[in-house]
């Protein structure tokens, strides 16, 4: 005999794939009937995966660069960015935020990009907390730093509007000097 389908109605706390099975086991319950291969009184089904998704619309509010105003060439320096993101919901997540200095030509930062893994709560501007990246530049003149912070949520975390998932900074620029040692051999006075 058939049994006739029968719905549960399961909510699930965590984004990601979620595996179900479904258990029937039959018993005799009357006390005179024998079941001569308990056995196969129970059967378990397939798994069947869904995904269980969440939904935040994550935002980058804005971004900052800040430099010194002047540097020396072949000598490490830091350059800072610090961005403002935030969730616009309906739920919270974890995100990755990647971080990108835009160099000139001559400047090196190891680390750059760097990611950075952040949670966000609904509704609330949060601070990145602030990359500082060390610039070297070969070449003397001045050099202009931007930032582009882009924030992406994981698998399962669907953003309804990625269009305001990246934004890139204003351009702050230092002036990268060659450092001299000058030195006064002598003077000569005449009248």
């Amino acid at each position: 005999a058939m049994l006739p389908a029968i719905t549960f109605f399961v909510t699930c706390i965590d984004h990601s794939f979620h595996d179900f099975t479904a258990t029937a086991t039959i018993v005799v319950s009357d006390p005179l009937a024998g079941d001569p291969n308990p056995g196969n009184n129970t059967l378990v089904s397939s798994p069947s995966t869904t995904a269980v998704l969440r939904t935040s619309d994550l935002k980058v509010n804005s971004a900052m660069v800040g430099a010194p105003a002047t540097a020396i060439t072949n000598t490490p320096f830091n350059v800072t960015v610090d961005a403002s993101l935030h969730d616009n919901g309906p739920d919270p997540a974890p995100a990755n935020v990647t971080v990108t200095l835009t160099l000139p030509p001559d400047c090196s930062a190891p680390g750059n990009p760097r990611t950075v893994p952040v949670s966000l709560p609904v509704s609330t501007a949060t601070s990145l907390p602030t990359q500082t990246f060390s610039v070297t530049c070969t070449s003397r003149s001045g050099h202009t730093f931007s930032a582009t912070v882009e924030i992406v949520g994981p698998v399962h975390v669907v953003d309804p509007n990625g269009g305001n998932n990246s934004t890139t900074s204003a351009g702050v620029t230092v002036g990268v000097f060659d450092q001299s040692d000058l030195k006064v051999t002598g003077v000569t006075v005449t009248s």
